[in-house]
């Protein structure tokens, strides 16, 4: 398994080691941070790859306000909110590594 997907399992697992406190905010202000850093070291995942990702899961992340806006026309948690994020951003990054890996 890549790096990336194995720190993203043990985010989704141990979220409060990672991140205090633990909010749908706070997480996705590390998944920007991370996502910067992992577009530094030449993996990103297109908005393409993300949109699909999400739907795979069940949700729809266009709009202005992207994946969280769907979260409150649904009415989840923040606590289900976290967890359907980092579970978007494993998707998102495994389209966007099988795509980086079809190309070498």
């Amino acid at each position: 398994m890549h790096p990336i997907l194995e720190h993203l399992e043990s985010l989704a697992k141990r979220t409060d080691m990672y991140v205090h406190p633990v909010s749908f905010a706070t997480v996705q202000s590390y998944l920007h941070g991370l996502s910067a850093g992992c577009e530094f070291a030449g993996i990103a995942y297109s908005t393409e790859e993300y949109l699909a990702a999400a739907k795979a899961l069940g949700w729809d992340a266009r709009g202005s306000i992207g994946i969280l806006g769907d979260f409150r026309r649904k009415g989840i948690t923040d606590n289900d909110m976290v967890k359907a994020l980092i579970a978007a951003e494993i998707g998102a990054y495994r389209l966007a590594l099988a795509r980086i890996n079809s190309s070498d």
